[in-house]
């Protein structure tokens, strides 16, 4: 994960991995291990702000 100093490669890195993360979310949903309702509201832009945030805390050396 890049560096906090680096924010164009921090954002780039972050909007892939919510893509992937969305992805992830879709298969499930074909799966049958997620309903669609709930595949649709976890990968909402209303929730995406909570998780940009876990995952910079996660994957980047970010402090809140």
């Amino acid at each position: 994960m890049p560096h906090p100093e680096d924010p164009q490669k921090t954002v780039a890195a972050v909007e892939a991995a919510w893509a992937a993360y969305r992805a992830d979310l879709q298969a499930q949903v074909a799966a049958g291990t997620l309903s669609e309702s709930e595949g649709k509201e976890r990968g909402s832009e209303r929730r995406k702000a909570a998780w940009v945030r876990a995952f910079l805390l996660t994957h980047c050396d970010m402090k809140f």
